[in-house]
This record gives C-alpha cells, sequence and structure tokens, in this order.
C-alpha cells in the first residue's frame, strides 16, 4: 500500500512543474508522480526492475538512417527525455507503458510502431 506524500514547492518549481504537466498532458500531482517515479527507477536499474521499464533493443539495422526523423516533433506529447545516464529518450507505449531508447532514430521508430 502507498502512502500519501505532500511538499511545499518554491515558486519557481511550482512553474517548471505546470510547463511539465501541460507538456505531459497530466495533473501537476500526476507529473510529480511521474517524475520521483522516473527518479527511483533509474536508481534501481542494475538491481531488479520490472520487465516493462527493460529498455528495447535498437533496431539492427545500425547505420541506416530513419527516413523520417521528424516522428518525435509529430507526436511530442508521446516522448520525453529522461533523467538517465543511459537512454536519451523515453516513449509513452498505448499500454501506458514506457521504452527507453539510446537514439532519435530508435525512438521515432517506435513513435511510429505505436502511434502512425
Amino acid at each position: 500500500m502507498g502512502k500519501t506524500i505532500s511538499f511545499v514547492a518554491t515558486e519557481k518549481l511550482a512553474e517548471w512543474l505546470e510547463e511539465e504537466s501541460e507538456r505531459r498532458m497530466t495533473t501537476i500531482s500526476s507529473t510529480a508522480q511521474q517524475l520521483l517515479a522516473e527518479k527511483y527507477r533509474e536508481e534501481q536499474q542494475g538491481e531488479d526492475t520490472a520487465a516493462r521499464d527493460v529498455p528495447e533493443p535498437e533496431d539492427e539495422d545500425v547505420g541506416e538512417e530513419d527516413p523520417e526523423p521528424d516522428a518525435l516533433d509529430r507526436h511530442p506529447d508521446k516522448w520525453y527525455h529522461p533523467d538517465s545516464k543511459q537512454h536519451d529518450y523515453a516513449v509513452h507505449l498505448s499500454e501506458g507503458d514506457r521504452k527507453y531508447y539510446k537514439t532519435r532514430d530508435g525512438a521515432a521508430k517506435r513513435l511510429r510502431r505505436e502511434y502512425e
């Protein structure tokens, strides 16, 4: 069972959370929860992590440029840059999960498979 946690944010942090919430299309409370959960999962990587958060292997056609790298531009609400040293992109999946990618092309390909 979870616990309810609340905090007082500085005005600057509150403004940033509001902007991030608009970008993610969620409430400020949900955004704060997501950010904390992402940070927690990052710290737990290397330990036993949930199968849905295991990064998906990159496509094997390394060296080929993605024919449409602008999928990220077409779906700005479906991906974000995680606070991670291993991955530069995270894609929200239609089932509510997410997958992590090291390259823009990998994330763009997943966005096209999921949403186009």
